[in-house]
């Protein structure tokens, strides 16, 4: 359960366990008798996440169809359009710029995708991002390469900034499963609010 987070408890966030759900499909797998390679249980973890029913689904789709699960048979089963484009689209928010972020953001909704679907993969992208900032147990969680590859940018953030992203991201999605306003409408504001100066 998301909730809002004060500046000085950053370090604390039982949500994203990137670690221990790389584990459990790896026992998933294994235990239905197949093989799975580091990249694909990373792409796997990044583009289903915490959906434990939806993790299942594929894995058991992937298991009869490959008893050696790779990236690209990953990839065959499940798309993850955010899953580098968070990443550019973070990255435009850190230095203000609105128009780069909201490109960013149409192209994902003009190629399908879901609004709530965007949200989840920002907050989960901001929690990273505050869980490498902080360090220590929280971080040590993550899978490497996710340490890796947001470590360097968490450096164009203070926690500060990151703890603001990350609360009014969760106050635009309890208004949009609330309310009946205009999700493209409302996530045009939120990107605005996010790169004001």
């Amino acid at each position: 359960k998301q909730r809002l987070l004060a500046a000085d408890r950053v370090e604390e966030f039982n949500l994203l366990d990137d670690m221990a759900l790389g584990k459990w499909v790896n026992q998933y797998v294994h235990q239905a008798g197949a093989k799975i390679d580091p990249a694909a249980n990373h792409y796997l973890v990044n583009a289903v996440g915490q959906d434990l029913w939806r993790m299942r689904a594929v894995l058991e789709q992937l298991v009869h169809y490959t008893q050696a699960i790779t990236l690209a048979s990953a990839e065959l089963f499940v798309s993850s359009p955010l899953d580098d484009n968070i990443f550019h689209f973070t990255d435009a928010l850190s230095e203000r710029n609105a128009s780069s972020a909201l490109h960013l953001l149409h192209d994902q909704l003009d190629g399908g995708a879901n609004p709530f679907y965007i949200l989840t993969m920002l907050s989960r992208q901001i929690l990273i991002l505050l869980q490498v900032k902080s360090g220590g147990e929280a971080a040590s969680k993550l899978h490497p390469y996710v340490q890796k590859k947001a470590s360097k940018h968490a450096e164009r953030f203070s926690s500060a900034q990151l703890t603001n992203m990350f609360n009014k991201i969760t106050q635009v999605d309890e208004q949009l499963k609330t309310t009946s306003l205009e999700p493209v409408v409302v996530l045009d504001k939120l990107v605005a609010e996010l790169t004001l100066a």
